[in-house]
């Protein structure tokens, strides 16, 4: 360009731009600002010489950007001061006219001219249009949705358009997320009335399917296509200059999850409107969450995207307790009770109806083992609330079958080579189990709770023998703890049930002792080569705290026999009584013996330090409380109760360990004489 034409070009633009600027001013009349067509009708013809100029000269497509941001500029202040519900349908003709007008000269330019430099700013207008809309929804509530949202849908699709023809498809994620925001506000600001849901679910679901849609569209057509031995890729005619760096093609993984985020977030807005209107029957919502739950499938089936099913089943349970939360009535159970089983038979079934295809992935088939345990509360709440009866312990027994079932199909037709066989077998397994073990807690509840997860995690110690996945090691070893915390640390445990009027064999034997010989038979379960878990000696551990309960057990006992007849809770007392007092350290003394006996027998050398610390501490109470505190009749009895174990204890000690150290002394080579 000559530098005089330079100049005048210039000039050009300049008087453009004034008059463009000048736009601001005529919508400071009030009369104007109520004729938009003769404003920006205006507007519009300055818009195109700018335009103009940019399509004849390369150098100014900067020229271009600039008008546009003026022009939405203008459109902003005109329906923040002027716009009104008679003026809607031109705030919205506008909206659309200008936006396709500034995408579609770049795009023009490109193919009129192959050389151009592609410009990041093509979709720039469509999504400041679809944010313009959001100044409607607040300022003119409620708005018609069959006037408002196909101007919206409109914008998407040019937004898409444009990605999808420039190679671009960072937008259509930007889009996605401004439509769904737009969606949003215009449902919080709908009135809360049934009537509104048929055209909110369509516009949510209209959205869901466009952009799931476009993204497997982008996701086929934009992704690279691997080159063929054969042949070496050429390179182009004309190297283009590069793209403005968030303009760069979007990856692989990126262009997969366009299409999984499209069925995702969606979920947002059906939890704004489980939330708002009042949801008696929840079909339609769940209904259009089976729709999004489907797509999520199979775009799971079409992209290596192992992880989707577990988060749409996520999003399902979020949105199936935000709806039993607010709107759960007893009278009409069946149709939920429908819902929450007929959600977990499809993600249960999904990845046995494409075995080929998921064999070699963890994901889909842990989220089927987990969709039944996960339900599982849903289903007991909306049952025990419905239909109460005597034999909950059955609810439990048929949520197993489909896990049992699983489990029997998976060890019919896995190969015992396929990949991950034994993480696909620990997953139903370990669900199977979890509801076998939760027939008595649900039957009986309270401590039987605790009981429950001492027994799930002893039977999956035992499955660990059968599959040995360490995730069922670590999770039953966790449940053994989990339980042993409750009884030991929790004290509103004793408080559970008043006071059986028969001492000894009461509820606190069967709910310690059986969680005690749960603890040990874990520790039996965990024998080494199996006992590390994370560098830790887990069968120690477990065989401590059964040492541990057990002890407490026996303090449980003792306090309950002595306690006064008719009192409802127990107490505890080591002085005042001198029949107690001499039984808990007779008691202690006799467990003592009891934990030196065992480490003799099993070679344990840390029970047998035990055992003798508390004898030791036996004997300091004996010395220290009960000489002062006993009568003479008891205070002998307790002398000879402890005498009499801790000869016992020295007995053992010299019988067994006396007798080994001379034995591993007689074996012993002979010392080799000195050296002359």
């Amino acid at each position: 360009m000559a530098k005089t034409d330079w100049w005048v070009t210039a000039a050009g633009l300049a008087v453009a731009g004034v008059a463009l600027l000048f736009g601001f001013y005529l919508l400071g009349f009030a009369p104007l600002g109520q004729r938009p067509g003769v404003v920006f009708g205006y507007v519009l013809v300055i818009d195109l010489c700018v335009l103009a100029f940019a399509w004849l000269e390369q150098r100014l497509a900067a020229a271009h950007l600039a008008a546009g941001a003026v022009v939405f500029a203008l459109l902003w202040v005109w329906t923040l001061g002027h716009l009104s519900e008679r003026l809607l349908s031109w705030a919205l003709a506008l909206y659309f006219g200008f936006a396709v007008l500034h995408a579609a000269l770049p795009v023009a330019l490109q193919r009129v001219r192959p050389g151009t430099a592609p410009v990041w700013w093509a979709q720039l207008f469509p999504l400041a249009a679809l944010l313009l809309m959001v100044a409607p929804i607040l300022k003119l509530h409620p708005v018609s949705a069959l006037v408002f949202w196909p101007v919206a849908i409109l914008l998407d699709l040019v937004v898409i358009a444009v990605a999808l023809i420039s190679g671009v498809a960072w937008w259509m994620v930007a889009a996605l997320v401004v439509t769904l925001g737009l969606a949003g506000c215009w449902i919080a600001t709908a009135p809360a009335q049934l009537e509104m849901l048929p055209a909110e679910l369509v516009v949510i679901g209209t959205v869901a399917v466009l952009f799931v849609a476009a993204g497997v569209w982008a996701a086929q057509t934009l992704a690279p296509k691997p080159a063929t031995p054969t042949t070496a890729p050429q390179p182009p005619a004309h190297q283009p200059k590069p793209l403005w760096p968030c303009a760069r093609p979007a990856p692989e993984a990126l262009l997969a999850q366009i299409p999984a985020l499209s069925a995702l977030l969606p979920f947002v807005l059906l939890l704004l409107v489980t939330a708002r209107l009042p949801l008696a029957d929840p079909s339609p919502v769940f209904g259009l969450a089976l729709v999004l739950t489907l797509l999520l499938l199979g775009l799971t089936w079409l992209f290596p995207v192992s992880w989707l099913p577990a988060v749409g089943l996520g999003c399902v349970l979020l949105l199936e307790h935000a709806w039993h939360a607010a709107h759960f009535k007893p009278a009409a159970a069946a149709v939920p009770l429908v819902w929450y089983v007929g959600f977990t038979l499809v993600f249960m079934a999904f990845p046995f109806l494409f075995r080929r295809r998921f064999l070699g992935e963890v994901l889909p088939w842990a989220t089927a083992a987990l969709a039944g345990p996960l339900h599982f509360y849903l289903v007991h709440q909306l049952v025990k609330a419905a239909w109460p009866n005597e034999y909950m312990g059955l609810l439990p027994s048929a949520c197993a079958m489909p896990c049992v079932a699983g489990l029997i199909s998976l060890i019919r037709t896995l190969h015992p080579d396929a990949p991950n066989r034994l993480t696909l077998l620990a997953w139903f397994g370990g669900a199977t189990l979890f509801f076998v073990t939760l027939v008595f807690p649900v039957q009986f509840q309270r401590q039987w709770i605790t009981l429950g997860w001492a027994l799930e995690g002893v039977a999956l110690l035992w499955l660990f023998h059968r599959v040995p996945h360490p995730g069922l090691r670590l999770t039953g070893v966790g449940l053994l703890v989990t339980a042993f915390v409750r009884l030991a640390l929790n004290p509103a445990v004793l408080q559970y049930h008043p006071r059986s009027a028969t001492p000894i064999l009461n509820w606190y034997l069967y709910t310690y002792g059986v969680t005690t010989a749960c603890l040990f038979v874990g520790s039996r379960l965990l024998a080494p080569p199996r006992h590390l878990i994370l560098e830790t000696n887990a069968q120690g551990l477990l065989a401590t705290l059964g040492t541990v309960l057990a002890f407490l057990l026996l303090n449980i006992e003792i306090a309950d026999y002595f306690t006064q007849p008719g009192a409802q809770t127990l107490t505890f007392q080591f002085s005042g009584h001198f029949g107690r007092d001499m039984t808990y350290s007779i008691g202690w003394g006799v467990f003592a013996l009891g934990l030196v006996a065992w480490g003799i027998g099993r070679r344990v050398r840390p029970a047998r330090w035990a055992g003798i610390g508390l004898l030791a501490v036996t004997l300091g109470k004996l010395f220290l409380h009960d000489l002062a505190r006993l009568a003479q009749l008891y205070r002998v009895g307790a002398f000879i109760g402890v005498a009499v174990i801790a000869i016992a204890a020295s007995f053992l000690y010299q019988r067994f360990l006396g007798g080994q150290a001379k034995q591993d002394e007689t074996r012993l080579p002979p010392a080799s004489p000195p050296a002359p």
